[in-house]
């Protein structure tokens, strides 16, 4: 009987030092793995997040992870403070990084919920080459400047951010090519591969001046959070620039 129990006793504490041993490695792989990268902290979703949960909610649903730079996505949240009064526009499932582009304040995520269009709005869809667009990275719910630029003979040269948080509700691109598995780690990301249609959510005076910057000069999308500064603009002509 003494020695089964010690046996027993004995088998527990293998597995126990077993089990650190095993969970010691592969914190130190992770440490391995990352070395030598640039990483940043971001938070990620630990376990499901509804669509419509409040930000205030997110305590314990949430963790801070450190990733590659290259494999963290734009206007990341690393703090909770960064989505306060705000609620959750789409669901979160666990492991996927929690960007602005995926919260917004709750009369904004009511009136996309009633046909994706805030009340009052229509939408208008202009063809943007990639840089002009993010460079691709742009989805629906992101919210965004719209400069337009126009040169002679319909005007003279000059560039202005007019429109401000606008309101992105689609975007169709093709696909971007997949990354060479031979590239460095640190390289740079895939190309968008062409055009994208960008459909916006605009009052009727912006989408006559976003359909006549279309047809007579360009447009120029910026990634404008809600939080962003917009003060300060002005038209920019060849005299103004400097």
């Amino acid at each position: 009987m003494r020695t089964r129990l010690i046996a027993a006793i004995a088998a527990v504490v293998l597995a126990v030092v077993g089990t650190t041993a095993l969970i010691a490695y592969v914190r130190g792989a992770d440490a391995r793995a990352l070395e030598g990268t640039r990483t940043v902290d971001v938070l990620v979703a630990t376990q499901p997040i509804p669509k419509n949960t409040p930000a205030a909610s997110l305590v314990g649903t949430v963790a801070a992870k450190e990733l590659p730079e290259m494999a963290v996505l734009p206007d990341r949240v690393t703090s909770l403070d960064q989505l306060a009064g705000q609620v959750a526009i789409t669901d979160l499932l666990p492991g996927e990084q929690l960007v602005r582009a995926r919260f917004a304040d709750p009369a904004t995520a009511r009136s996309k919920d009633q046909g994706g269009l805030p009340e009052g709005m229509q939408e208008v869809t202009v063809l943007l080459e990639p840089q002009r667009a993010l460079g691709g990275h742009i989805a629906a719910g992101d919210t965004v400047g719209v400069a337009l630029s126009f040169q002679p003979p319909v005007r003279e040269y000059n560039t202005h951010l007019r429109m401000q948080k606008v309101l992105v509700t689609r975007v169709q691109a093709a696909p971007m090519p997949a990354k060479d598995e031979k590239a460095a780690d640190d390289g740079p990301a895939p190309m968008p591969t062409g055009e994208l249609l960008v459909t916006l959510a605009v009052t009727a005076p912006d989408a006559e001046r976003v359909i006549f910057a279309a047809e007579n000069g360009k447009l120029w999308l910026t990634n404008e959070p809600l939080t962003a500064n917009e003060s300060g603009t002005s038209i920019v002509a060849p005299g103004s620039v400097y």
